[in-house]
């Protein structure tokens, strides 16, 4: 097993199965009498649907954490070809942080030229609630999610809805941060590293996921190449309106947490992909 290394006061653990349940992706054990605080999903819910700014700084640090762990993880395995556990461990252990760099960012999508479409305010709310994007529901969340709706109609003319064909390109690595992309009908095709490396990604993305979010936090550059799998429509929230979510989450705004909390349980689902990727490579 790998050794991610050591977790220090005011530091969290668990945060994975908090945003996403699912068994656990690493064993965490006391190294001497520690005192930890607890932190339910209920608790944390409460908080979030009354407007509470903790909650939103709180995913932005998660968010932070999670972009850092994914792009510096996947770098290290595509560029330690050949190596195995003993030499990657120390490299691993220092890719946490949370602290959210303002990064700066290409203010026009390079992927609108030809394909967005801006569409009416409806338009995009409608192919939102298709996609099952943005969508809130449990008990206690009604006002929560009236919130979120509200806020939605002003972030609509900040967004605009795209189409793409069979094998076009979305995103490129190493390009500036140029928007955050809903996959709304189709699938997506994200891909980092070369094919004959010996570690590279290659998954899809079905409708509803997001993808581009992890420039944001983190490095401002794109850490993939994403390209169409087939016909695929997307929506695009501008450069602008994803940094103005971020902060706004961070302060407590409806959207804006709504926004973080996609975000960071995407970044999850990427950060427990890509854990099971390298460990299956280190151990084949």
């Amino acid at each position: 097993a790998l050794d991610l290394g050591a977790k220090a006061e005011g530091e969290w653990v668990g945060e994975m199965g908090f945003i996403w349940p699912a068994p656990a992706s690493a064993t965490v054990t006391a190294k001497v009498p520690s005192r930890v605080q607890v932190l339910t999903r209920d608790t944390f819910a409460k908080a979030r649907d009354a407007g509470h700014p903790a909650t939103g700084q709180l995913l932005s640090w998660m968010a932070c954490d999670l972009a850092r762990r994914i792009r510096r993880s996947s770098e290290l395995a595509r560029h330690n070809e050949g190596s195995g556990p003993a030499h990657l461990e120390p490299q691993l252990q220092a890719l946490h942080g949370h602290v959210r760099q303002d990064v700066q960012v290409a203010w026009v999508p390079a992927s609108a030229r030809g394909h967005t479409v801006k569409g009416s305010d409806e338009d995009i709310l409608k192919a939102f609630e298709s996609a099952g994007a943005f969508q809130v529901s449990g008990p206690g969340s009604e006002a929560y999610a009236e919130a979120v709706r509200t806020d939605l109609r002003r972030l609509a003319p900040q967004m605009g809805l795209q189409h793409h064909e069979d094998g076009e390109v979305i995103t490129r690595e190493g390009q500036p941060a140029d928007g955050v992309f809903v996959v709304l009908e189709g699938q997506v095709r994200v891909q980092a590293g070369s094919p004959d490396a010996w570690f590279h990604v290659d998954r899809l993305l079905d409708p509803g996921s997001t993808f581009g979010e992890i420039a944001f936090f983190d490095n401002g550059v794109r850490s993939a190449t994403c390209t169409a799998a087939g016909s695929v429509r997307l929506a695009v929230i501008y450069p602008a309106a994803v940094k103005d979510l971020i902060r706004g989450g961070e302060q407590g705004t409806a959207v804006g947490l709504h926004l973080m909390e996609l975000f960071t349980r995407q970044l999850v689902m990427d950060a427990r992909r890509l854990n099971e990727a390298i460990s299956e490579r280190l151990t084949a």
